[in-house]
C-alpha cells in the first residue's frame, strides 16, 4: 500500500490532500523558534466556514477541523495538513492566517503579531507575491497524489510596506470563535477532545496594515491588490452563505513526514 494512500470513502479519495510549509522568519533572515501559527479557511467542497455567520452548526462536517495551530520548531519550520479551500462566494480560494508570540508566563496571553491571508498563484488571483502559493503535485509508488507548498513567513517591522516582511491583511469576519491553540495542524484529523467550545478570550496586539490596502466596514472586508492598488479583490462578508456539504474523512497519518522529505 502506498505512502499517501486514503480511506474507503470514495468522497474522501477524490480529495487531494495540500501539505503548506515553511518557516517563519525575521528580516534578517534568522528563523524565529518556539511561537505559533494558526490558520483557518473553507470546507474543501462548500466553500463555507465553521463559524456561525457563515453555515448552520448542524451542517459543519464533523470529518473536517476547518482550523489549526501549529507549534514553530526551533529552525522556525512548520508545517499543516489540509485540502485546498473551495473559494467562498465570489473570493478566490485562500487560507487565513496568524502568528503569535507565545506568553510571558503562565498566566499571560499570547501575542499576535501578524495576520494575513495566502493564495493560490494557479487561481489567477492578483496578490503580493509574498501571498501567493505555488502548488507541486507529488505522488508515491502506488500512485497517491498530494499537493505540496512551500512559503517562508517573514515577521518584522516593515510589515510588507518596502522591507521584507509579510504583508498583513485583515483576519475578516470568521476567525473562529473557539480557542484552538490545543489543536494540531492536521485539518484532515479532527480533534475533537482539545478544541475548548467558548469563545477565544486570547488577548491580541492588532497587525499593523501598512500598504496593504486594508479596510473593514462592519462585517464587510475590502481587500485591495497590494501589487496593483488599481483593481480590488473581491469582498468576504459575513452575511453571505451557501449550503452546507458533509465530506467524509481522509486519514492521511503519514503524510507529514513524506511532504517535509522532499520540501526540506
Amino acid at each position: 500500500m502506498g505512502i499517501l494512500s486514503v480511506g474507503a470513502n470514495t468522497d474522501a479519495a477524490e480529495r487531494t490532500p495540500l501539505v503548506v510549509s515553511g518557516q517563519v522568519l525575521n528580516e534578517e533572515g534568522d528563523p524565529v523558534p518556539r511561537i505559533f501559527v494558526q490558520i483557518w479557511q473553507t470546507h474543501p467542497d462548500s466553500g463555507l466556514y465553521d463559524h456561525p455567520n457563515s453555515a448552520d452548526p448542524n451542517n459543519v462536517d464533523p470529518t473536517f477541523q476547518y482550523f489549526g495551530t501549529a507549534a514553530v520548531g526551533e529552525d522556525g519550520s512548520f508545517e499543516f495538513v489540509t485540502f485546498k479551500p473551495a473559494p467562498f462566494t465570489y473570493r478566490p480560494p485562500h487560507i487565513h492566517f496568524k502568528v503569535w508570540l507565545p506568553a510571558d508566563d503562565e498566566n499571560g496571553s499570547k501575542t499576535n503579531i501578524l495576520t494575513s491571508q495566502f493564495y493560490f498563484r494557479e487561481d489567477g488571483t492578483r496578490a503580493d507575491d509574498r501571498l501567493l502559493l505555488d502548488l507541486e503535485e507529488i505522488s508515491d509508488v502506488d500512485g497517491n497524489a498530494a499537493l505540496i507548498a512551500n512559503k517562508n513567513i517573514v515577521v518584522g517591522s516593515s510589515n510588507g510596506s518596502g522591507g521584507s516582511a509579510t504583508p498583513s491583511q485583515s483576519e475578516g469576519p470568521f476567525y473562529p470563535v473557539v480557542d484552538f491553540f490545543g489543536l494540531g495542524s492536521d485539518l484532515t484529523q479532527v480533534a475533537t477532545d482539545d478544541i475548548a467550545d467558548v469563545e477565544v478570550s486570547t488577548s491580541t496586539t492588532s497587525s499593523v496594515e501598512g500598504e496593504a490596502g486594508m479596510k473593514e466596514e462592519k462585517d464587510m472586508i475590502h481587500i485591495v491588490d497590494m501589487s496593483d492598488k488599481s483593481e480590488p479583490l473581491l469582498q468576504e462578508s459575513a452575511s453571505s452563505s451557501s449550503p452546507a456539504a458533509i465530506a467524509s474523512a481522509l486519514p492521511l497519518s503519514i503524510l507529514l513526514c513524506v511532504a517535509s522529505n522532499l520540501l526540506h
